[in-house]
């Protein structure tokens, strides 16, 4: 009866006197067996979504950054009202194709900044601090596969209406997936701006050997004091992730609180 149903007899335990194999006992054992088959059967094959180059170059990098970087995080909100009026008279009379966007004013407002904060805009060599001569912002841009890094070089030099040209034509070649080699080499800096996606804030991985990245969150209407008394102001979140061999606490700390103070007096940066 075993050999008939296919099943090993040598498996079975039996239930009969002594512990003798029962008829009952090899029909139990094809019954599960049926059982498991089935139930093998019926279970789903896990789909598998092979990446592209980019995805699996940008999976490398991040955990390569995020295990081997040590990364702190300081976090600050600051009105943006005077930022979205310098925008607006800004774009007055701009010819098409060159007016700012917020994005355009914080790259040319943080690169200004970092002027003045030269650490900030250092990388980590593996031995030591490089200080970079230059100041490139790289942008984070979503592409189809992920996000890269379009390079504005000498961010703080660009006039602002070159600068936003620049940054648009970046724009355009990352969502058709023909960036150059040279649109993303060289950045110092990474800002990555969330605001149009509606998120509140976030944390961003630093892109080696950069030793920061700046990510900003959307501009949003919050209770705030106003000359001691409870306002409405347009507010954005600020989160700085450093890395700790390059600048300490102290250092990002001031240099962050230096960026609140330019965004909110962007007309003496611009």
């Amino acid at each position: 009866m075993a050999k008939e149903l296919g099943v090993d007899i040598a498996q079975i335990q039996g239930t009969g006197p002594d512990g003798t194999i029962t008829s009952e006992d090899v029909q139990a054992a094809a019954n599960a067996k049926r059982g498991a088959a089935a139930a093998a059967a019926v279970v789903p094959t896990a789909a598998h979504e092979p990446l592209s180059q980019l995805a699996r170059l940008m999976a490398e990098r991040t955990t390569q950054s995020w295990t081997s970087v040590p990364h702190f995080f300081l976090v600050q909100s600051v009105d943006a009202g005077a930022l979205i009026d310098a925008q607006k008279k800004l774009s007055q009379g701009s010819a098409v194709g060159t007016t700012p966007t917020i994005t355009d004013l914080l790259i040319k407002v943080l690169a200004r900044v970092l002027e003045k904060h030269p650490r900030m805009n250092a990388s980590w060599v593996g031995d030591g601090v490089r200080l970079n001569p230059e100041i490139n912002i790289s942008v984070a841009m979503a592409v189809k596969d992920g996000v890269v890094g379009a390079v504005i070089p000498i961010a703080n030099k660009q006039p602002i209406a070159a600068l936003s040209v620049l940054r648009r034509e970046l724009t355009e070649r990352a969502r058709a997936g023909r960036l150059r080699p040279a649109d993303i080499s060289g950045g110092t800096f990474t800002l990555s701006n969330l605001g149009m996606y509606k998120v509140g804030a976030f944390t961003a991985i630093i892109t080696p050997p950069q030793c920061a990245i700046l990510a900003v969150g959307a501009i949003a209407d919050a209770v705030v004091p106003v000359d001691g008394k409870p306002g409405i102001r347009p507010m954005m979140t600020m989160t700085l992730s450093s890395d700790h061999r390059v600048v300490d606490g102290a250092r990002a700390a001031e240099f962050l609180g230096e960026l609140a103070g330019a965004i909110r007096e962007p007309e003496k940066w611009l």
